[in-house]
């Protein structure tokens, strides 16, 4: 279903600037076709709070007033099932065939016809499908795509890929991907590994059970536990380096150093 996003752009933009991405995939300038932004990086940021995942493509070349946007999403880890992408406009570089969708965002304008456009497909057919999901486009030389995690299942493992072309994108595929010729892997703090850091904020064990060491945060700051939907389910103070969980937890859940903008994937088991 085609939308027109009008509303909520400020905030949007605001949540899309504030977070810490991960680059997932590169791709060298100078191989899209001239009327083009030529994408050169691909990477990404979730926030539970949000309860979102943000994509970011940025491209060598500033954003004209008629452009397209396409992203490419594997939701299952299967790359050889879903749909395969229509890439037969790429410019200068072979199509990138390293996986199929499960799931294949559009957003795109037309200079006569202002305002972004976005348009959603499921790997089972060509017709459009009814997802929410945003475009921020207030950087010129990047896009970023905002999907609702809970639209993808609450899913924080994927691979992507990112695409450019015209304002006809939909019907005329894009003309330059990233990465150029495989995928990016989202594995943002992937369960089971011993230990995760960002920006000195350090937890472990992963899994754990009731006491989690904790490095980066000072005695007394406080950590938020939060579930797949961002909602606070523990609010505990730091003591000589760990919290102890009062009431025990089972399944993902993710730690975040209050204020702070960094999370951290955890694992607990009773």
């Amino acid at each position: 279903m085609k939308k027109l996003l009008l509303l909520g752009a400020l905030v949007l933009s605001y949540w899309a600037s504030a977070q810490s991405y991960f680059s997932v995939g590169t791709d060298v300038s100078g191989d899209d076709a001239p009327f083009a932004v030529d994408v050169t990086d691909l990477s990404y940021a979730i926030s539970p709070g949000q309860d979102s995942l943000y994509v970011k493509i940025t491209h060598a070349k500033p954003r004209p007033i008629s452009f397209g946007f396409a992203l490419a999403i594997d939701t299952n880890l299967n790359t050889s099932d879903g749909s395969s992408i229509n890439q037969t406009n790429i410019a200068n570089n072979m199509p990138n065939t390293s996986m199929n969708y499960d799931l294949l965002l559009f957003g795109y304008q037309n200079s006569f016809v202002p305002g972004i456009y976005t348009e959603a497909y499921g790997s089972s057919s060509g017709i459009p499908i009814n997802l929410d999901f945003e475009l921020d486009t207030v950087d010129t030389y990047f896009s970023v795509f905002r999907i609702a995690l809970d639209d993808i299942g609450g899913n924080y493992d994927l691979n992507l890929i990112g695409f450019c072309g015209g304002f006809d994108i939909v019907s005329a595929g894009p003309s330059d991907a990233v990465p150029n010729s495989t995928y990016g892997e989202v594995r943002n703090g992937a369960i089971g590994q011993a230990e995760q850091k960002v920006s000195g904020f350090r937890t472990y064990p992963n899994p754990a059970h009731k006491v989690v060491q904790v490095e980066g945060v000072k005695d007394g700051e406080h950590i938020l536990i939060r579930d797949t939907s961002g909602k606070v389910v523990q609010d505990l103070e730091v003591k000589d380096g760990e919290i102890e969980l009062p009431l025990p937890l089972d399944g993902l859940y993710f730690l975040q150093q209050e204020g702070g903008k960094n999370v951290l994937k955890m694992q607990f088991q009773p």
